[in-house]
Parts: C-alpha cells; sequence; structure tokens
C-alpha cells in the first residue's frame, strides 16, 4: 500500500494517473524496480530502490524528489 492505495500490479503501479509526488514516486519507482532486476548497469539494486521507496512515501515532497533522481537513473542509457 503507497499512499493509501494498494496496487495489484506492477502494471497498476506504472499506469496510474495521480499527478502527485506520489504517484510520480509509484511509476518511477516500479521502472527503477524493473530496471534493476534487468540491468545490471542500472545505478540502484532492487533492494535499494525498495529502500528509497519506503523513505520517500513519508511526504509527498520526498516522493517528488525521489522520483526525479528515479527517473533520470530510469532514462539514462547505459
Amino acid at each position: 500500500m503507497i499512499g493509501g492505495k494498494k496496487l495489484g500490479n506492477m502494471h497498476d503501479a506504472l499506469s496510474n494517473t495521480r499527478t502527485d509526488g506520489i504517484g510520480a514516486l509509484i511509476r518511477e519507482g516500479a521502472a527503477a524496480y524493473l530496471n534493476s532486476i534487468v540491468n545490471k548497469k542500472f545505478p540502484f539494486t532492487t533492494q535499494q530502490v525498495k529502500d528509497c521507496i519506503v523513505v520517500a512515501v513519508t511526504s509527498d515532497g520526498a516522493a517528488s524528489a525521489q522520483a526525479g533522481v528515479f527517473k533520470k537513473a530510469n532514462e539514462f542509457h547505459y
């Protein structure tokens, strides 16, 4: 459960339409999690992605900031 809503699967996370920091964290965090599994050069391990999400979900501002970090990592071509 993130932001008061239970996510059923990765598709739900990647396609959520929330416009706040939590929504961005859900989308970018899910993408970062998948990237960390399939790309050994991705700058986060799966555990680091999970840990960052747990910390960032505490506030909309923290969520937005972490989503921005994940977005940069997700968009970088390794």
